[in-house]
């Protein structure tokens, strides 16, 4: 008698603890709040909760040689959320603008760097381009490695515990993307590029940052594509974004909530890290948010500070090929 096949989990797309930061006081007839949730595919606005808030089933699953299933990339991703959910939890962080520890900081890295490891361009191409992405991520791992015995060591251990996929005496030479003799799947690639976002996140981690902050009025809005860098900035937009951004120095930022928008700001002198934001800053953010979506928008409400400028300009948007759930 076979066993039920195994059903896969809801998995967030978004972690469900980020998504929570940008609710607003939209509330069902039961009280409970809900996030508001645009598509670029439908161009229609929807109201749901959190909790089921852009989900797909098994989006975190890995499987090894041998079909068995892991959860290792969840664990990690979970261990990142924990890290960032207690900083926002710290009254005095956020209330009181309190700059970050330089632990905190490494923490926040990593959590910006999962969630780019979760964009949902990133599994498409995966998918779509499996052969294509095999020899660079191949070549980005042994350069890692190529120089670091022990550190190789430990990455393999560390690999081999999590999907049983790789031999003992596998070395960084071996990942040759022109002669490249080891089984690689979906999983391979998804461990080794997250391991690489972890290892330039320590990079991102002493580079100036501020934290913008709007005020009552304002609204930062997310999407599924968060993290946003100054050579992806538009073109267009309410008062040119792109040159209003680029004139404070910003050379990439992620919201992190409704108020606080992280940024990095590397010619900026030293100083407090926390700087008020004003509306045209925020209606600059948002727009370039709104235009880096795969497909879905997140925000605390449907009229966010710039929504009539973006909601206008839908018929001269480039829409990429939808990706989502």
């Amino acid at each position: 008698m076979s066993l039920p096949q195994r059903q896969p989990p809801e998995d967030h797309i978004l972690p469900e603890s980020y998504l929570r930061r940008f609710l607003g006081d939209t509330r069902s007839p039961g009280g409970d709040s809900l996030l508001h949730i645009y598509s670029h595919r439908s161009r229609a606005w929807d109201r749901v909760r959190p909790k089921q808030a852009f989900t797909r089933p098994g989006f975190l699953d890995l499987t090894d040689k041998q079909g068995h299933q892991s959860r290792i990339l969840d664990k990690w991703a979970k261990k990142r959320e924990s890290a960032a959910a207690r900083l926002f939890q710290d009254d005095a962080f956020v209330a009181q603008r309190r700059n970050p520890t330089s632990e905190e900081r490494a923490e926040l890295a990593a959590f910006i760097a999962h969630l780019e490891i979760r964009n949902p361009a990133l599994h498409a191409g995966i998918e779509a381009g499996l052969k294509g992405l095999i020899g660079k991520v191949a070549d980005v791992t042994r350069f890692r490695f190529q120089n670091d015995p022990q550190g190789w060591t430990e990455h393999m251990r560390e690999f081999e515990a999590a999907t049983g996929m790789c031999s003992a005496d596998l070395r960084p030479d071996d990942l040759d993307s022109a002669n490249l003799d080891v089984t690689i799947n979906r999983t391979w690639l998804l461990l080794e590029i997250t391991k690489t976002f972890e290892s330039l996140a320590k990079d991102h981690a002493v580079v100036p940052w501020r934290f913008l902050i709007a005020d009552q009025n304002d609204d930062f809005i997310t999407c599924d594509a968060p993290i946003r860098r100054c050579t992806h900035f538009t073109a267009t937009g309410p008062g040119f974004a792109n040159e209003i951004l680029r004139a404070l120095g910003i050379t990439a930022f992620t919201p992190l909530s409704r108020k606080v928008v992280l940024a990095e700001v590397p010619r900026s002198a030293p100083g407090s890290e926390w700087v008020p934001a004003a509306t045209e800053i925020v209606a600059a953010i948002n727009h370039e948010l709104f235009a880096n979506a795969n497909e879905f928008v997140f925000a605390g409400r449907e009229q966010f500070t710039g929504h009539q400028s973006m909601t206008r300009r839908q018929d001269q948007r480039t829409m990429r090929p939808p990706v989502g759930p």
